[in-house]
């Protein structure tokens, strides 16, 4: 294979890697907000009694 799709190639495989990271990044911070906001009117409810 030339050098210069090689190149490419590293590239490619570098941006799926990031794109992967960046997929489990947000599913991790959509899970915590989830958490976070179903949490909330049991705080409420636990501050109003």
């Amino acid at each position: 294979m030339p050098a210069k799709v090689e190149q490419r190639m590293a590239v490619v495989d570098a941006l799926e890697t990031q794109l992967a990271a960046s997929r489990a990044t947000a599913a991790i911070l959509l899970s915590a907000l989830t958490g976070t906001a179903s949490c909330l009117p049991q705080i409420h409810e636990h501050r109003s009694h």
